[in-house]
């Protein structure tokens, strides 16, 4: 692989999830907006403080139904990152929307 004078580091994860007992089981654009829909599930039966850690440029995210209707008030973006509570076995949804560089800019590279 060659080197370039890229800005962005040689090795990085698009998403992480903490912690290990809930998994990503989708990313996918949203029906409606240009922003990007996360389902996660929680499999070990215990409340959990979920931790997404983002791509750069997130500016909102909102817990959504399945239908991708806001749920509840927006979750704060902090340091590319937004946390919310779990469930036991819940499969939960956010929507999280970019600034410029958005799943339509993703798209064309």
């Amino acid at each position: 692989m060659k080197r370039h004078a890229g800005a962005l580091p040689a090795e990085d994860s698009f998403f992480r999830i903490d912690p290990d007992n809930v998994i990503l089981t989708v990313v996918k654009k949203a029906e409606d907006e240009n922003s990007l829909i996360l389902r996660l599930y929680e499999w070990a039966g215990k409340d959990t403080q979920v931790t997404i850690h983002l791509p750069h440029g997130a500016t909102s995210a909102v817990a959504t139904n399945l239908m991708e209707t806001p749920e509840g008030p927006p979750i704060p973006v902090r340091n590319n990152a937004v946390s919310f509570e779990a469930k036991p076995y819940s499969i939960d949804t956010v929507k999280v929307t970019f600034g410029v560089r958005g799943p339509q800019y993703w798209a064309q590279r």
